[in-house]
């Protein structure tokens, strides 16, 4: 059923996610976590410096900015999705997907995290690999394809597309 479709009783705005929402566009709100450093740095491991110095890594997931939406939609478009997962080869195709995907999700963070016409730095990529969970990758991902917004763009693609002056049919 088309939204067009429905009663207007359904259509039920909740003003406060609107505001939220409207709120959250305008300020450009970015999207703060924290990870922990798995292993700690070599001048911790030798006493150095003491254990509770750095435990954890700030940043900050901002809206996606165009070059790099499409750089991450790139890593995307190659990325293989199993059509069907059966009970039976779950864990098979569970383990083959993040041995051929986990390299590209961490470079979709790491370019999320970086947000601009500049490459992630080896190290950023290196310090995500040896420090994020495969549940930490998911919730980040999660972070990710909010910033993307990606609703607003396919608006926007279904706005122009039905502002064209060229006649389609007969």
């Amino acid at each position: 059923m088309d939204k067009a479709e429905q009663e207007p009783k359904e259509r039920v705005l909740d003003p406060k996610k609107i505001t939220r929402e409207a709120v959250d566009t305008i300020l450009q709100e970015g999207i703060d976590f924290f990870i922990e450093y798995n292993n700690p740095n070599w001048f911790v491991r030798k006493g150095i410096l003491p254990k509770v110095f750095k435990k954890e890594r700030h940043f900050v997931i901002n809206p996606i900015v165009t070059g790099t939406l499409i750089r991450i939609s790139k890593i995307m478009a190659d990325m293989e999705f199993a059509e069907t997962i059966n009970r039976d080869d779950f864990m098979t195709k569970g383990l083959d997907l993040m041995a051929k995907d986990s390299e590209q999700l961490i470079d979709i963070i790491a370019f999320a995290i970086t947000n601009s016409e500049k490459k992630p730095s080896k190290g950023l990529i290196k310090f995500l690999k040896q420090n994020l969970t495969m549940d930490e990758v998911v919730q980040i991902t999660t972070f990710v394809l909010k910033q993307m917004n990606v609703v607003d763009f396919m608006n926007s693609i279904i706005l122009i597309k039905g502002m064209s002056l060229i006649n389609q049919g007969g």
